[in-house]
Order: C-alpha cells, then structure tokens, then sequence
C-alpha cells in the first residue's frame, strides 16, 4: 500500500467520524436542492452507470485477456460486497426513509453503502488498467458519482457512503499487496488454464454466483430458469450426437472426457436444473441461500481438497476433511446474504455432508447439483 493510499485511507476514516455528527443535516441540506433535472441523472447513474462501468472494465479485461486484473478486481469487489452484507447485518441500522423521500427503491439496512464498497473497490485498480488520463478521471469520476448518488436519492447517509468507501478501498489494496507478495492471482489463473478440474469448479462457482445475481436483479425468474434448464437439456441430447459449433469448445474446455460421449454437460445441465427445483419449492430467500450453498460449498471441497487436502474423509475416501470443512464455512457466509445465521449453518453442514457421501452411493443415478440444493433447502425449510 502506498503513503499516498494509507493518507487517503485515513482521510476516508476522519470523514467518516466526523460524518456521523452532520448525516442528518447533509440528508435535510440534499432535500432541499434536489431538482427535476438532477432526481433524473441521479437515478439513472445509481441503475444504468453502475452496471455499465462493471460491463466495460470486465469486457475490456476479457477483450484484452487481462485474467489476472479480472480475477483481482472481481476478488475485492466481492470480499468488500460480502464484507458490507454482513456488517449490515450485524448492526441493522435503519435506511433514513423517516428522514427524506426516497427517489429510487432499495430494501434491507443502510450501513454500510455496497454500491460505494463496489465503486472504491475498483478505484485502486483504474491507473493500473487504462493509461490514458482522460479514461482513468473519467471512470473515477463515474465511481465517485455513483456512490454520491446514494446520498442524493435518500438510501444512504454519508457515514454509510465513507465507511462503503473505505471498505472497498481496503480490501482493494489489500488484494494489490497479496498480489505483489505472494501472486496468488497469478498462480490460480495458471492452475485453471492448465487443470479441467479446477476449470469445471470456477466455472460451477461463477454460474451459481450468476444465478442468483440475475434473480436478485429480477432479470431472471422461474420461468427463465426452466427455459433455461429446457434448452441445455435439449443441446446435450444433441451434442452426444452432433458437434455443435461453440457449444462442442466449451464442453471439450470444461467436460470431462469420460461425460463426453454419456451425458455433456451433465453439471451444468444440473446445476440450473436444481437451482430451478430449489426455487420452485422454496421461498426466495431459502431457494437463494440453497443455490449459494451449493454454488460456493461445492466448487470449494473440490478445489481445496485438490490442492490442501490432506486428511481423507471417513465418509469417502475420495474427498479430504480439509475440503469439507472450508466447504462448511463458505456456505455457511454465502447462505448468510438470504437467511438467519442458523439456518445457514445448519443447511450448509447437512448439505456439505451429504456431498461427501454423493460421490461414492448416488452421484452415479443423480448429480449433486441436483441434491445439494434440494437437501440444504429442505433443511432450512424444516428449521424455519
């Protein structure tokens, strides 16, 4: 982390201290100039900038196959999202709606802001991905507006926005300096060029995480899904047959070999197939809770068994206690975004265990994407 970055990282924590005296006069100050013109701007650039300025970064890494830049912002992004959702939920501080009229509609508690954790997230990143300076003022900028916008559409109070900002700032360069030290990015991007397995456990994880982004968005709903699951079983009926251009590369980059010829594309097919069923049968909150047990639990005891794992499981001996249990307590904080602490726990322990016996009695008739989800959904169910 350099002096310039530890100033400004201590100038992020005075303001917030110092915001927690003035918030409510700064939410009554912004009431009172709010305008036509600016309710419009503010609204579109808190929905369409902030998703536009996540689409470019990512399309412009993967255009120029900068995977490494990707995986590191991803990973700040994602440890300062996740980070803010649970303080959020730890100190459950109310959204100032008794205060001032919200212009845009927003749900759950107020501190920390996530949008302004995302946005200061990739800050630390910009001079390091674009070289011309009219770019890198202008995405930050882009950034710095998205979180201010918060403030101005009656969501978030300043505190919120400086301490999102500060979190995000943090675990940014923490990334940066992990990188520099260790390259751990570097590594992981060799390992998933050069092994199909952890290839097909990135791949699990990201569609899942996927998944449920698009269903908390609201751009897909059950119905899609069952299109969804409908069009991928019909395109591997096919593809055991008959090549299908594009189709056929991606099954060959993250296929087993020996699922080519029985069933391409089995996970997959699965994975959508039971996150489909757990939304169908569940509420929302359980349905998303059982997917993200599945999504991160399962790719983990995998990937971790693989390269840590050590001890062997007494349930299978093909799977390691060190997998299993990394696997237990990432369900356990991904299932935490949807539903109480216990019920997460309890889901991810009995679905993480039952995963352990899959492999060696059922995964032969049905697919532990498919079981996974179901078992953690009905635990969590019964709990509830």
């Amino acid at each position: 982390m350099t002096d310039r970055a530890k100033i400004f990282a201590a100038l992020l924590f005075l303001l917030f201290l110092f915001s927690l005296v003035i918030d409510t006069n700064v939410i009554e100050f912004i009431e009172q100039s709010r305008t036509e013109i600016l309710n419009r701007m503010m609204v579109l650039i808190t929905d369409a900038g902030f998703f536009l300025i996540l689409s470019v970064i990512a399309t412009f890494l993967i255009v120029t196959r900068r995977y490494k830049e990707l995986l590191m912002v991803a990973a700040a992004c994602l440890f300062a999202l996740e980070s803010g959702y649970i303080i959020k939920k730890l100190f459950q501080i109310p959204r100032p709606d008794h205060l001032t009229t919200q212009l845009t509609y927003a749900t759950g508690y107020t501190f920390p802001s996530l949008h302004a954790a995302i946005s200061f997230a990739i800050i630390p990143f910009i001079r390091r991905l674009f070289k011309k300076k009219w770019v890198e003022y202008g995405i930050v900028i882009l950034l710095l507006s998205i979180a201010g916008s918060r403030i101005y559409l009656g969501v978030h109070y300043l505190s919120d926005i400086l301490f999102g900002g500060l979190l995000g700032y943090l675990f940014a360069w923490t990334i940066i300096s992990m990188e520099q030290r260790y390259e751990i990015a570097e590594r992981f991007i060799y390992h998933v060029l050069s092994r199909r397995e952890v290839r097909r456990q990135v791949a699990h994880l990201l569609t899942g995480l996927l998944i449920i982004i698009l269903i908390k968005l609201n751009i897909l709903n059950l119905t899609g899904l069952g299109a969804i699951t409908l069009v991928g079983g019909a395109l591997a009926i096919i593809s055991r047959y008959k090549k299908i251009p594009f189709i056929h590369k991606l099954l060959e980059t993250f296929e087993r070999p020996q699922q080519m010829e029985k069933f391409p594309g089995k996970g997959s097919f699965f994975l959508v197939l039971g996150s489909f069923l757990a939304l169908l049968l569940f509420s929302e909150p359980i349905a998303l809770a059982a997917i993200a047990i599945m999504a991160v639990g399962d790719s983990l005891t995998t990937i971790i068994g693989i390269y840590f794992g050590k001890i062997k499981s007494p349930l299978n001996s093909m799977k390691h206690l060190e997998g299993t249990m990394l696997a237990i307590i990432a369900g356990t904080i991904a299932a935490y975004n949807f539903v109480p602490f216990q019920l997460a726990f309890f889901g991810a322990v009995v679905a993480m265990l039952f995963e352990a016996l899959t492999i060696k009695h059922i995964d032969r008739i049905l697919d532990d994407n498919l079981l996974i989800p179901l078992i953690a959904g009905g635990v969590m169910s019964m709990i509830l």
